[in-house]
């Protein structure tokens, strides 16, 4: 994937007395926002539809599904062990992955 369709705008961790919880970043691919949250056992990334629309809405309603692209947009959910500790530099590696997931899926949709 081309460094640029992926800009990171934001990638930050949020903690309490010390502890890491989460670990959230926005940004744009291919021009439509993104949302990442990593906490608890699971990673999740979500890329809206239009560049109106806001995924960190659409993030919540789709929680719990594994993986959908469809024209609301484009959701991935991924088992990880304690998500919420992760560096700043594995999350923006599970960004490009799932960056890249949604190009193929989208590439392989056009086919």
């Amino acid at each position: 994937m081309g460094r640029k369709m992926l800009k990171i705008t934001r990638l930050w961790s949020a903690s309490k007395c010390g502890r890491k919880l989460i670990v959230q970043a926005t940004g744009t691919v291919s021009s439509l926002p993104f949302y990442f949250l990593a906490k608890g056992k699971s990673w999740s990334f979500c890329l809206a539809p239009t560049s109106d629309d806001d995924p960190t809405v659409l993030s919540a309603c789709w929680a719990g599904i594994i993986f959908t692209v469809n024209p609301k947009g484009y959701y991935e959910e991924q088992p990880y062990s304690d998500a919420g500790y992760i560096s700043l530099e594995q999350a923006q590696t599970l960004i490009e992955h799932a960056s890249h997931n949604y190009l193929q899926a989208i590439q392989s949709a056009e086919q």
